[in-house]
């Protein structure tokens, strides 16, 4: 009973997270530096789910919105953060036009991967990067 229980609440779980994420597919339109820091968003949190992304600086970027694949989204731009990349400015941003997952964080949507996307017979179609 307890394996049981144990294996819907993983169930639940992973089906929660994965309610506050979606992908779009979209261009890119800018990405310019936050005047925020990592801590606003690790909390000085060793377990952070951004301590290994955030390396020092954080971004704000937009993309035009030409589509939604998974999950939900109304807005026809999106805008979001980033995290600095060892290559400066968030290289994902030359993909175009990108299938790009966001996910919901504390009132943002925060950029968590970008793979390019191709315009196939019946719409869009993620490439495996």
């Amino acid at each position: 009973m307890r394996s049981v229980l144990l294996i819907v609440f993983v169930f639940l779980a992973t089906l929660v997270q994965a309610a506050d994420e979606f992908i779009v597919v979209a261009t890119p339109l800018s990405a310019t530096l936050s005047n925020k820091s990592c801590d606003d968003y690790t909390e000085n949190d060793p377990n952070s789910k951004f301590q290994e992304v955030c390396m020092d600086r954080v971004f704000n970027i937009s993309y035009q919105v030409l589509g939604v694949l998974s999950g939900s989204y109304n807005g026809k731009t999106i805008h979001a953060i980033d995290f600095y990349h060892y290559s400066g400015l968030p290289d994902h941003m030359i993909i175009d036009p990108a299938c790009v997952t966001f996910r919901e964080y504390r009132g943002e949507y925060v950029h968590i991967e970008s793979a390019p996307a191709k315009k196939g017979k019946s719409g869009y179609v993620c490439e495996s990067t």
